[in-house]
């Protein structure tokens, strides 16, 4: 009868055995022979661990998206270790949110086997320099005003909203008042 024999590796480990080398999870019979003529058949069941890391984001942070998800859902079955500033919530989830740019580092357990992949997110996050214009009062003789307002930003999309008494509201750039 065969031998039998099991092992379990890590990815990238290797098993020798009978001047073999296996590598992948699978069985696989290895003949030794003596000079006598003797034959012995071994059996080996090997399990390779795959810990393969996939962080599906958008790692931009911005004024929209003030948190992001890092997500390794895909990944391979294991123990998730997250590190990184700005991590909201537990990290020790496949998915976590974070609210601040840097490097975040997963590391993904199973035994003795581990890996480990980062990512980096970056913020897009620019405040405008805004001026509302010189001030103005409506009067007898000036039953309404223009507002002016100017911002200085280097990139992306402004809104405008505009309060003033009585409820006043406007999302205008430059709303007249009256």
């Amino acid at each position: 009868p065969p031998t039998p024999i099991s092992a379990t590796l890590c990815q990238g480990d290797c098993y020798t055995l009978g001047g073999q080398t296996f590598c992948a999870t699978g069985n696989y019979d290895v003949n030794f022979s003596t000079s006598a003529g003797c034959d012995s058949l071994v059996q080996l069941d090997l399990e390779v661990i795959d810990l393969d890391i996939d962080i599906a984001a958008t790692p931009i942070i911005t004024c929209s998206h003030p948190s992001i998800s890092l997500d390794a859902s895909t990944s391979a079955n294991g123990d998730f270790s997250w590190t990184g500033n700005g991590i909201m919530g537990s990290t020790n989830s496949s998915v976590i949110q974070v609210n601040q740019a840097g490097v975040y580092t997963l590391t993904l357990s199973n035994g003795n086997c581990s890996n480990v992949q980062s990512i980096t997110v970056i913020s897009d996050i620019e405040q405008a320099l805004v001026d509302a214009g010189p001030n103005q009062e409506i009067n007898c003789n000036t039953a309404c005003v223009d507002l002016a307002a100017s911002a200085i930003i280097s990139s992306g999309d402004l809104t405008y909203q505009w309060t003033g008494p009585n409820g006043y509201q406007s999302d205008q750039l430059n709303p007249q008042v009256c």
